[in-house]
C-alpha cells in the first residue's frame, strides 16, 4: 500500500526509536517526509509503516539469558553483565 501526500506514516530511527512523519512528496520510488521538528528527508516505502504497531514489531526487542538485548539478531558487544562490578561492566 503506497501513501499519498498529507498522510501519516510512522519510521524507524537508530533501529530502535519510532518516529511519527508527514508525507510530503512522492518522487519515483522515493517519499519526502517531514519530522515534527520540521526536518525532512528521503526514504523508500520500505522504510515507511502505516501504524506505530508495525514499527514496533519491526524492531522486535528480545533479552536473551546472559542480560543482553538481542535486536534484530544481533548483539552489541559494548552490554555487559558483570554483577562482580559496581559499574556494570
Amino acid at each position: 500500500m503506497s501513501f499519498c501526500e498529507g498522510d501519516k506514516a510512522y519510521v524507524i530511527e537508530n533501529n530502535s526509536h519510532v518516529t511519527p512523519v508527514r508525507i510530503i512528496r512522492k518522487d519515483g520510488e522515493f517519499y519526502t517526509i517531514q519530522f515534527a521538528d520540521q526536518g525532512r528527508i528521503n526514504l523508500r516505502e520500505s522504510r515507511l509503516f502505516h501504524t506505530e504497531k508495525e514499527a514496533h514489531e519491526k524492531i522486535k526487542r528480545t533479552p536473551s539469558s546472559n542480560g543482553r538485548v538481542i535486536r534484530n539478531g544481533y548483539v552489541s558487544p559494548y552490554q555487559y553483565n558483570n554483577s562482580r562490578s559496581p559499574y556494570g561492566i
